[in-house]
C-alpha cells in the first residue's frame, strides 16, 4: 500500500453530517474519503474512469473496500453530487448571516454561489459532467429535479424576504434567475480562459448586475 497515497478521514467535515448521520462512525469517514477521492478523480479523468479500482489506487486502499461502502459507482456519484451539493448549501448560508437586509441576503446568495465555483472548480466541474448525464438518464433527472426544486424554494424565499417580488411572482422569478446563475457559471467555465478565477469574478459582477436590472432593484 502506498502510504503517501491515502487520504486521512477529516472528522471534522460538517458536510458529511448532512450525508450520513450526526455522530459520524468509522464507516461514513471512509464514505466520505471516498467520496472526496471520487470528486478529483472525476473532475480530472471523467466519469467514465471511475471505477472501485480507480478509486481505489487513488486513496491506497483495494477495490473491495470501496465496495462494501458503495454498491456500485453511480452510488458513489450520486453522493459526490450531494456533497457538493451541501458544500454550496453551506457556502451560500454562511454569506447569507453575515448579511444586513433582504436585498443583501439575496445578493450574497449569488456572490457565494460564484465563489463556490471559483475556490472549488472540481466540484464544480464534476456537476457540469452531472447535468450533461442527467440529459441520458430518466432517475438522474428526478435526482437532479429535487435538487432544483429546493433551490428555487429557497431562492423564492430571499426574493419575497427582501421585497423583490411578491409572493405569487416568486416562483418565476426564482426560475429565470437560477437559470441564469447555471448558465453562467457553465459558460465561463466551459470556454478557453486567460485566468479562469479572474473570469468567474467577472462574471459573478456581470450576471449579478444582470439579475438585478431584471429586478429593477
Amino acid at each position: 500500500m502506498n502510504k503517501k497515497s491515502r487520504m486521512k478521514p477529516n472528522a471534522q467535515d460538517p458536510l458529511l453530517t448532512q450525508l450520513f448521520t450526526p455522530m459520524l462512525r468509522k464507516g461514513d469517514l471512509k464514505k466520505g474519503e471516498i467520496i472526496k477521492a471520487a470528486i478529483k478523480l472525476i473532475a480530472t479523468q471523467g466519469i467514465g474512469n471511475l471505477t472501485f479500482e480507480s478509486v481505489g489506487k487513488m486513496l491506497g486502499i483495494r477495490r473491495s473496500h470501496v465496495a462494501y461502502h458503495f454498491e456500485s459507482p453511480d452510488e458513489i456519484i450520486l453522493k459526490c453530487v450531494q456533497y457538493i451539493v451541501a458544500n454550496v448549501q453551506q457556502m451560500n448560508i454562511e454569506k447569507i448571516k453575515a448579511a444586513a437586509s433582504g436585498k443583501e441576503r439575496l445578493r450574497a446568495y449569488l456572490e457565494s454561489t460564484f465563489e463556490w465555483a471559483e475556490s472549488s472548480f472540481e466540484q464544480a466541474s464534476v456537476m457540469i459532467l452531472f447535468y450533461y448525464f442527467c440529459t441520458l438518464r430518466r432517475e438522474w433527472r428526478e435526482f437532479h429535479m429535487a435538487i432544483r426544486t429546493a433551490a428555487l424554494n429557497r431562492l423564492s424565499a430571499l426574493l419575497t424576504d427582501g421585497d423583490f417580488v411578491g409572493p405569487s411572482e416568486a416562483s418565476d422569478y426564482a426560475t429565470t434567475i437560477h437559470d441564469l446563475l447555471t448558465g453562467a457559471i457553465v459558460g465561463v467555465m466551459t470556454v478557453p480562459q486567460v485566468d479562469q478565477k479572474k473570469a468567474i469574478a467577472q462574471k459573478k459582477l456581470e450576471t449579478i448586475k444582470t439579475i438585478l436590472l431584471i429586478l429593477k432593484r
